[in-house]
C-alpha cells in the first residue's frame, strides 16, 4: 500500500514465473450492470469469463476485479482443466488466458478453442508478460482477439473484455438489431 494509504500493490512469487506487479486502487466501485456491456445489459445477465491464469494471485486479482465490474467469472489454473471444458460446457461470453500456463501453454489452448464447433467464435484476450512483437503477432494471427502486455492495467483489462464482448454480440448472426434501441439483442 502506498504512503496515502489509497492504493495496494500485488506481486507475484518470486521465482515462479517472470516478476509481475499490479497497482490498483484499495477501493474499487461496483459498475452499474447496465455499464458492463449493451449487449449484456440487452439480456438481463451478467458477462461470462472464463479465466485461465496459473498465478493465484494474478488469478485472485482479476477475479475480484471483474466481479466487481459486473462479470461472472469461472478462474482455473491450467490449460489442461479449461480444455476439458470445450467438449462439455456451455460456451463462455469471453475467454481471458494466460500465455504462459503450465501443461498446456495458453497458444495451444487457443488452438483448440478455435478448433472447437461450439466455442470457435468465443472472443479470446490473451495476457502475457511476453512482449516481444514476434510473439504478440502470432497469437492475433492464431485467432486471439486482443493481447495485453503483463502489469495489466485493470481498466484496460476490464474495457478490453466489454469491447470484445459487444463485437462478438453485433456480429453474431443470432444477435438481431433491435433499431429503436440500436443494441444487439439475443434472439
Amino acid at each position: 500500500m502506498n504512503e496515502a494509504g489509497k492504493n495496494a500493490k500485488i506481486q507475484s512469487d518470486a521465482g515462479l514465473a517472470p516478476a509481475q506487479s499490479v497497482t490498483l486502487p484499495r477501493h474499487v466501485e461496483p459498475v452499474p450492470v447496465a455499464e458492463v456491456s449493451r449487449a449484456v445489459a440487452a439480456t438481463g445477465t451478467a458477462a461470462r469469463v472464463l479465466l485461465v491464469e496459473d498465478n493465484k494471485d494474478v488469478r485472485k486479482l482479476f477475479t475480484i476485479v471483474l466481479n466487481r465490474s459486473g462479470f461472472q467469472v469461472d478462474a482455473m489454473w491450467d490449460g489442461h482443466e479449461a480444455a476439458a471444458l470445450i467438449d462439455t460446457a456451455p460456451a463462455p461470453d469471453v475467454i481471458l488466458i494466460d500465455r504462459m500456463l503450465p501443461g498446456l501453454p495458453g497458444d495451444i489452448l487457443l488452438e483448440r478453442i478455435r478448433a472447437s464447433a461450439r466455442w470457435h467464435s468465443v472472443p479470446v484476450v490473451v495476457v502475457s508478460a511476453l512482449r516481444r512483437r514476434f510473439d504478440i503477432k502470432q497469437l492475433l494471427a492464431a485467432g486471439a482477439n486482443a493481447y495485453l502486455a503483463k502489469p495489466v492495467d485493470t481498466r484496460e483489462l476490464v474495457r478490453t473484455l466489454r469491447d470484445e464482448i459487444a463485437r462478438a454480440t453485433a456480429s453474431s448472426p443470432l444477435a438481431p438489431i433491435d433499431k429503436a434501441a440500436k443494441l444487439p439483442t439475443r434472439a
